[in-house]
């Protein structure tokens, strides 16, 4: 069955409880991308009709916000999902489905950067799902971000940290921005600890635990590092 599906198929309107972000993407409605349903481990599922493509009239079979998702995974295109779970989907109701499918994928060649996305978009949710299911994770040995060392003004190392616990995965970064709070407090500007305190309300406690239990760097105490985030949160007046 051939369907539309990818950021086209995000930007339409499904039968499923989801939010959508319209707004990321434009699509070019003149060349439709479509895929062969029986080419993909996931076949029919979350396919369903639409007569609303805009600037082609008629029926088409399109995939629901959750294969669509599912297929920018697969096709290795996990910079067009990002927001998945908040942006995308906002429906709490959908996270163990769409869990379950991505774990079809788990024998494909780049199940590596998968398991990285999902764990940026769920944090400690997919480490349970996995968990639950049986499949094995090590800890990963985390190496010292040489840049930290070089940059000797506070307010910069800081906003440098902000920027890449949204960029990357690396405890280091959230080390950094809890000792700058307890002994450079008085140091920070009006502005980065706006930014700080945005930052957090999306990098919460759930998103620290998902490092704590998945990487190791051997200058940081894991344990302590968690009851200072915290204790920083309660401070900042951050939930």
């Amino acid at each position: 069955m051939k369907y539309i599906t990818g950021k086209q198929a995000l930007s339409l309107p499904c039968s499923l409880e989801t939010c959508g972000d319209y707004k990321v993407y434009i699509p070019d409605w003149d060349k439709l991308y479509m895929l062969e349903s029986d080419d993909s481990i996931f076949k029919d599922y979350g396919i369903e009709k639409c007569n609303c493509v805009p600037d082609n009239p008629g029926e088409y079979k399109i995939a629901n916000t959750l294969r669509a998702l599912l297929d920018l995974l697969a096709e290795d295109k996990m910079i067009y999902a990002q927001g998945a779970r908040e942006e995308f989907i906002g429906n709490e109701k959908y996270t163990e489905e769409f869990m379950s499918k991505v774990l079809l994928l788990k024998d494909i060649e780049h199940w590596d950067k998968i398991d990285q996305f999902m764990g940026k978009e769920y944090t400690i949710d997919w480490l349970d799902f996995k968990e639950a299911n049986h499949i094995r994770y090590e800890k990963t040995i985390m190496e010292n971000d040489e840049k930290y060392t070089e940059i000797q003004d506070i307010n910069e190392k800081l906003a440098y940290a902000i920027v890449w616990i949204f960029g990357r995965m690396n405890i280091q970064d959230v080390y950094m921005i809890v000792e700058i709070y307890k002994n450079h407090i008085d140091e920070v500007s009006h502005g980065i600890m706006l930014q700080l305190k945005y930052a957090l309300q999306y990098r919460d406690i759930n998103y620290i635990n998902y490092l704590v239990r998945t990487q190791e760097n051997k200058s940081i105490n894991n344990e302590k590092l968690v009851s200072d985030f915290i204790e920083m949160c309660q401070k900042l007046q951050v939930k």
